[in-house]
């Protein structure tokens, strides 16, 4: 027979699942009541300093918090979110996603400073992670720096060479540069992910009697 202790983990561990499913469904009161249940139902608490946490219990707690942060930024309660990322890297301190993330809700907050920080932490900890250098050149695009945001959407696509939206918006800066046949590739690079990518082929008929 199962012991308390046990049971409590297995059902703690239900609701964490339930919390991932619940982000990815975009039922956010759902995956905060969740992860909420994982910390209130797991056996050994995260701040009990006469438990020495396992790899697999950093883990978990990390994914639990993860999912908080998730549903917090997408609530619009971005101080809470910020809350819950860096509780995150309590148990994961050099996790990129984590950082990345917390760069995000910066980003939201208007925040450029915070913002641009926490991406370069989250590139420092993950030199192949590609988002981070996209959130970079988005940044450098809307205070006006075309040619260090290309170099970021460039980083990222190389990264991974199928990131429609990288295309996409380096497009946009080389537009800005009046750089029109290198846009235009982009936007072809975009519909050979998406065909039915609509700014892509609206901005390639713009673009037509511009390009060489």
């Amino acid at each position: 027979m199962f012991g308390l202790s046990t049971i409590r983990k297995l059902l703690a561990g239900k609701y964490l699942c339930n919390s991932g499913n619940y982000v990815n469904k975009n039922e956010i009161e759902k995956a905060i009541h969740s992860a909420k249940m994982f910390l209130k139902l797991y056996p050994k608490k995260e701040n009990d300093e006469n438990h020495k946490m396992s790899a697999f219990e950093h883990e978990c707690f990390a994914i639990a918090h993860y999912n908080l942060g998730a549903s917090y930024a997408k609530k619009g309660d971005y101080n809470q979110g910020l809350k819950e990322y860096n509780a995150v890297l309590c148990h994961k301190e050099n996790d990129a996603e984590a950082y990345n993330n917390i760069g995000g809700i910066y980003s939201l907050m208007n925040d450029q400073i915070n913002a641009k920080v926490n991406f370069e932490k989250a590139i420092k900890y993950n030199e192949n992670y590609p988002e981070p250098h996209v959130n970079l050149a988005r940044g450098y695009y809307h205070q006006g720096d075309y040619i260090q945001a290309i170099k970021d959407f460039t980083f990222a696509i190389k990264k991974n060479n199928n990131y429609e939206i990288a295309y996409l918006e380096r497009a946009a800066s080389f537009i800005k540069l009046e750089q029109y046949n290198e846009a235009i590739n982009d936007l072809y690079s975009v519909l050979r992910i998406n065909p039915n990518n609509k700014k892509a082929i609206f901005n390639i008929n713009q673009l037509r009697d511009k390009v060489k």
